[in-house]
């Protein structure tokens, strides 16, 4: 029968007792399932309190999301998520931070406190700030295209329109060509991104989250798309195709301040 454990605010967690002693590897990426509210980090104890807990208290917590940058100090409710894998024993962590493209930074192993330096180790290689706002924002995404989701591309998009003007541009770069699920489609008969969320709430899709966050770049600037998908796709997501680099080139002509945020789908920008 599977264990209980009651945490802290008194939601259920229902776990495997076969599988509660087993290493928990996962990485702390910022932002991880579309940056839920209350986590902004995703990953180690998180991969265990929202995710193994009860259906009730997933369905409770499945719309909540935000753009906001994760801050290093653990929120209320990262700090409810690290008691409740407390309470299961002494959970055993394994965290890998990514760099550029496919590769491995680092492999970060152990007991519950190395969540935290998991969490340095991914600010350092993938935060930074920039002075002020700027006019362009280039936010592309390497690695291999077949990797590629819908979600990537609204994380890198999302990094850009943190630090974009609000009459700027975004253009976001990628080979890939991500299938798209239910809630892009649903984008796609929307004619912009305002009232989008509340035709999402009542859908429920797969990529909630992916889109959700799309429409918060949509929204905060003109957003240019230069990835595998069909121009008319990338039209009825709110952008505008861009085929090659003279194209970027022309965006880039139309003056300004440029900042270019390599693999922005893993990044988190600032302004100072």
């Amino acid at each position: 029968r599977p264990g209980r454990v009651d945490p802290p605010h008194g939601c259920n967690l229902a776990l495997n007792p076969c599988g509660i002693g087993c290493t928990i590897g996962f990485p702390p990426a910022p932002g991880e399932v579309g940056q839920r509210k209350q986590c902004l980090y995703g990953g180690a104890e998180t991969a265990v309190f929202p995710q193994l807990s009860d259906a009730e208290t997933r369905s409770e917590l499945a719309d909540q999301f935000t753009t906001d940058a994760p801050t290093p100090q653990p929120s209320d409710f990262r700090a409810e998520a690290i008691e409740v894998a407390r309470l299961l024993g002494t959970p055993f962590l394994v965290q890998v931070i990514n760099a550029e493209g496919d590769a491995i930074q680092e492999v970060i192993a152990g007991l519950l406190d190395s969540s935290a330096e998991g969490v340095r180790r991914q600010d350092s290689r993938w935060r930074a700030t920039v002075p002020e706002e700027v006019e362009t924002v280039i936010a592309t995404i390497s690695g291999d295209p077949g990797r590629v989701t819908f979600l990537d591309l609204a994380k890198a998009a999302v990094c850009a329109a943190r630090v974009v003007q609000s009459d700027g541009r975004i253009v976001v770069l990628s080979e890939g060509a991500p299938v798209l699920g239910d809630g892009a489609n649903l984008l796609r008969t929307l004619d912009g991104p305002r009232g989008a969320r509340r035709k999402l709430d009542r859908l429920k899709p797969d990529d909630w989250s992916a889109a959700y966050l799309w429409c918060f770049p949509a929204k905060a600037a003109s957003l240019f798309l230069a990835t595998g998908l069909p121009d008319e796709s990338a039209e009825e997501l709110f952008a505008t195709p861009v085929h090659d680099a003279a194209e970027v080139q022309r965006l880039l002509d139309m003056g300004g301040r440029v900042v270019v945020i390599p693999d922005a789908h893993r990044t988190i920008v600032t302004i100072e």
